[in-house]
């Protein structure tokens, strides 16, 4: 699958966000689990998501392992 290159902003404090990412809801465990590790394979790295949505356990299948930290700066 190709990588697909994502600009980032640089934010006031000096970090930089990506300009584009995949947000999580209303997707169960298994559905964001896939999602990400798709969008993680295409270059992505913004993940918006909420103990709210109730679908923790996917996400952090998704993005366990990975190798990077949580406050990887893009």
């Amino acid at each position: 699958m190709a990588r697909i290159d994502i600009s980032s902003f640089r934010l006031a404090n000096g970090l930089s966000i990506p300009a584009l990412g995949i947000g999580t809801f209303p997707m169960n465990d298994g559905e964001a689990s896939r999602a990400i590790r798709a969008a993680r394979d295409l270059g992505c790295t913004l993940f918006g998501t909420s103990s709210a949505y109730g679908n923790e356990r996917g996400v952090g299948k998704a993005v366990g392992g990975w190798g990077r930290s949580r406050d990887h700066e893009s």
